[in-house]
């Protein structure tokens, strides 16, 4: 986890931010047993989920503060993840 407190996301710790984030959990009709959650991002920069319930699906993107498939080292603004 970096200094600041960000950390990616994984499977796990995105169910529990759907979970805590009222628009995205409405989406799933706040059901989340039986969630398919797949990383479909390329490996270079983002983290992109595909998230389907029974409800429902959505696609979320996570905008890292380095270049993913580098590392902290090459750090990126944090007002890239604006866009």
């Amino acid at each position: 986890m970096a200094s600041d407190g960000f950390r990616p996301l994984d499977e796990k710790s995105l169910v529990e931010y759907i979970k805590a984030t009222p628009s995205l959990s409405s989406k799933l009709g706040n059901q989340f047993d039986d969630l398919q959650i797949k990383e479909v991002g390329d490996g270079n920069l983002n983290f992109v989920y595909i998230v389907i319930g029974r409800s429902g699906s959505f696609v979320i993107k996570q905008a890292l503060p380095y270049i993913r498939c580098i590392g902290e080292s090459w750090p990126m603004t944090k007002e890239r993840a604006l866009f």
